[in-house]
């Protein structure tokens, strides 16, 4: 039989570092929802400068 042992050695700084970086990066991040409406819009505009 074998096991695997692993050590969970990350520290709470390191914890809140991984929680504040995801936190930013879902804050600067667009849903694509998000991105196509926006998309659909500035073709509509684009359109209706013609």
């Amino acid at each position: 039989m074998i096991m695997i042992v692993t050590n969970n050695t990350q520290s709470s700084s390191q914890n809140a570092k991984a929680v504040s970086t995801r936190k930013r990066v879902i804050a600067s991040t667009m849903s694509v929802d998000e991105y196509f409406d926006e998309l659909i819009s500035q073709v509509h505009q684009d359109y209706a400068d013609l």
